[in-house]
């Protein structure tokens, strides 16, 4: 047998069903020589099965400890069981083990019944993501001020791989805030808002809150659409010219300042 058809046979057992000391032998195929010796084979397959979903319930747990403090060890062990079995590793880097738990948790009782434990698996998975991102230039307000005027209408930006937009319909948030200091976590309740979660330059994480509109026009403007373009976009909603250019540019150099955007290659061609 090759050595490629051994390892896959053998994963297969280690990913498959659990086992039990009480699964007849003959269920393990026999040319799995290192858990032979019939009455133990199903033991050592057991310990193998338990080691791997203990490696990774333990990084989900380092990824989502707050969802973790709120179910308990037991609980939070059980969820962290079924994930493997619906959404195994599809990646070499367990850095990425865990994407699919808020979606595990939004559609699966019991957690579904609550959807607000799902919210706070994705509030958590995006300040993850924001601490370990890949970092790129981002634009300057000086930069911008090096704009001349007939260039704004096709100045183009993109997010920083950092920033992650979440429209929440519960107070996961403010569960994520009691849980992190050490608090009894508020009663699950409606409480819609839309989330900015970023990594700053000086490398620390944030978090806001901001309106929909505000959100709106930053994901236009960061999907292929120019400035020129968002102010056109915001003509729909103000139906004012002026008013339109003036929170497009206000809202331009907030998000500068917070180091949402990246330097583009036509403001490079401006300055």
């Amino acid at each position: 047998m090759k050595l490629r058809e051994w390892q896959a046979e053998f994963q297969n057992l280690v990913l498959g069903p659990a086992v039990s000391q009480d699964q007849p032998p003959e269920d393990i195929p026999n040319h799995l020589d290192f858990i032979q010796q019939d009455a133990i084979r199903s033991q050592r397959l057991e310990i193998y099965q338990n080691a791997y979903q203990q490696r990774l319930s333990e990084a989900l747990r380092s990824n989502f400890t707050c969802v973790h403090e709120l179910l308990g060890d037991e609980e939070f062990y059980q969820a962290a069981k079924k994930l493997i079995l619906y959404f195994p590793p599809q990646t070499a880097s367990i850095r990425w083990y865990g994407a699919h738990f808020p979606d595990y948790l939004k559609n699966h009782e019991p957690y579904k019944s609550c959807p607000a434990i799902a919210e706070l698996a994705q509030f958590e998975w995006a300040m993850r993501h924001a601490i370990d991102a890949k970092d790129a230039e981002r634009i300057t307000v000086e930069q911008l001020e090096k704009v001349l005027p007939e260039q704004w209408a096709n100045l183009c930006f993109k997010l920083h791989p950092s920033v992650t937009i979440l429209s929440l319909k519960w107070n996961a948030v403010q569960v994520w805030q009691a849980l992190d200091s050490g608090l009894p976590p508020p009663q699950p309740m409606e409480a819609p808002a839309a989330w900015l979660i970023y990594r700053k330059q000086n490398l620390m994480n944030a978090w806001q809150s901001a309106e929909p509109l505000e959100i709106q026009a930053l994901e236009f403007i960061t999907t292929g659409n120019s400035f020129g373009d968002l102010c056109a976009y915001l003509l729909d909603q103000y139906k004012d010219s002026q008013q339109a250019i003036t929170q497009a540019a206000v809202w331009l150099k907030t998000w500068t300042e917070q180091g949402l955007l990246l330097k583009s290659d036509s403001l490079q061609e401006g300055g």
